[in-house]
């Protein structure tokens, strides 16, 4: 039998900014680390660690976690693990509050995430204090008067480059193994670190 792990189409989506309409989509392995899940975003967006990133289960509050106090749990917990039965968990970084939902059902013999689109941009760390003041009652960040970036300026270059760096990671972190485990999605081999 060949080995295989599960994976599911997954969409990276801003909650709060240039209304919510910024987002990346890729088949992503659920047997990714918490950890995983923030070095895709950091690598797509240029964020480093300035501020402290957070994960919340809107189903499960007790589950909150934070790179800063929690970070041993964030690279040991599983996103199957942590989403559950969700159908998306948030992610904070600073001021940006993220999306992270997936749908569908792989089986999937790569180690990498394979990225499919990306629409628009994640403001850069220089527009959280610019372009972003108090937010509205609707808890929302309300944007000042600036036109925001377009998804023009994102061409296949932009995105083939992204996806060689996640494949270039992630192959250098993992590898499927024989082991066959029970996951929250149904049995398949255990992705482990090489």
């Amino acid at each position: 039998m060949s080995k295989y792990i599960i994976a599911k189409t997954a969409t990276i989506s801003i909650k709060n900014y240039a209304q919510g309409n910024v987002f990346i989509q890729m088949d992503l392995p659920m047997s990714y680390s918490l950890l995983d899940l923030i070095q895709i975003i950091k690598m797509y967006s240029n964020y480093d660690d300035t501020y402290d990133w957070s994960f919340i289960n809107p189903n499960e509050k007790d589950k909150n976690l934070s790179l800063r106090n929690d970070f041993e749990k964030i690279d040991k917990i599983r996103f199957d693990e942590y989403r559950n039965i969700t159908p998306a968990i948030n992610c904070i970084y600073g001021p940006i509050e993220m999306e992270i939902g997936v749908r569908g059902h792989l089986k999937y013999r790569k180690v990498y995430p394979t990225i499919y689109q990306a629409v628009g941009c994640f403001p850069t760390e220089e527009e959280f204090v610019k372009n972003i003041k108090i937010p509205d009652i609707d808890g929302k960040y309300t944007i000042l008067g600036k036109s925001l970036p377009s998804a023009s300026h994102l061409i296949n270059t932009d995105l083939i480059e992204y996806g060689e760096k996640l494949k270039k990671y992630f192959k250098n972190k993992y590898k499927i193994s024989s082991e066959t485990i029970e996951s929250f999605f149904g049995t398949e081999n255990a992705l482990i670190k090489k």
